[in-house]
């Protein structure tokens, strides 16, 4: 634990020197009157810095088998090492649960937990591959899902497939 907080300390000295850089360039190249080379400079520097980017995506998903579509929203850290996925899935009248998730290495578990009457007490663990393309902002998961029961539930295994569109 004590090698995490050190890294992390490490990591906001460092940000803070090279921002410290980043603005000494900008602002010897303003008096220059070279703002787009300041621009670049700095930018080169930023994209050193491992950052987290915090997306906010509109989750659609397929159960395979019985072709049920659900949807949500969800808010997506992409961090440097594993990515955190969580939301929450509402169908008014028929089911509502919270939805947390890691992704790591190309591989997404995700956790549906349900909180509505007709589906108290049931989970559904989803694993699956994930690509994620940058550029598009867009997420794709897919894989198999194992049915835990509640108290007044179906058991339901299957196959899923979820496409985000992040922004």
């Amino acid at each position: 634990m004590l090698k995490s907080e050190n890294k992390k300390i490490i990591q906001r000295i460092l940000l803070a020197v090279i921002l410290g850089i980043g603005l000494f360039f900008t602002a010897a190249m303003n008096q220059r009157s070279n703002v787009q080379a300041s621009k670049g400079s700095f930018l080169a520097l930023i994209n050193l810095i491992p950052a987290d980017t915090r997306l906010l995506c509109k989750m659609t998903g397929t159960w395979v088998e019985s072709n049920d579509e659900f949807k949500f929203e969800a808010i997506y850290l992409a961090k440097k090492d594993s990515d955190i996925l969580a939301g929450r899935y509402t169908n008014p009248g028929f089911a509502d649960a919270d939805v947390n998730g890691d992704v790591k290495s190309g591989v997404a578990i995700i956790t549906l937990t349900y909180n509505d009457q007709g589906h108290k007490g049931m989970t559904k663990k989803l694993v699956g591959k994930s690509s994620r393309d940058r550029l598009k902002n867009e997420l794709i998961i897919e894989g198999n899902y194992k049915t835990f029961l509640g108290t007044n539930d179906i058991k339901m295994d299957g196959t899923f497939k979820i496409v985000a569109k992040c922004k």
